[in-house]
């Protein structure tokens, strides 16, 4: 079964059409995600893209650009032509949801 989503389309579409993307790295694209990180990450997808309060959403959009769409919210940035790790780096803290395709 699935679920309802409100999404208001607006905001949606404003944070795509200024949504940055990570710059590339060396490191192989998958490579999986270190322990390393001093800012705690939340697994989430386009129904509910946003991480609680001081973590970082890692938001699975599985390369489908409608995801990708939906996952588009204030402070988001799109893991391209990026590891991970780095995709994390670079979201910092001027980031809440980084987008992996």
């Amino acid at each position: 079964m699935g679920s309802e989503v409100h999404v208001n389309i607006t905001d949606v579409i404003a944070a795509y059409l200024g949504m940055e993307r990570t710059t590339q790295c060396e490191h192989p694209l998958n490579r999986p995600l270190s322990d390393d990180h001093d800012r705690g990450i939340l697994v989430t997808g386009a129904g509910m893209p946003k991480a609680t309060e001081g973590k970082l959403a890692l938001a699975m959009a599985r390369s489908n650009p409608t995801a990708q769409l939906l996952c588009c919210e204030e402070r988001c940035i799109l893991l391209q032509g990026c590891c991970l790790d780095c995709g994390v780096r670079q979201a910092g803290e001027d980031f809440d949801i980084l987008i992996v395709s």
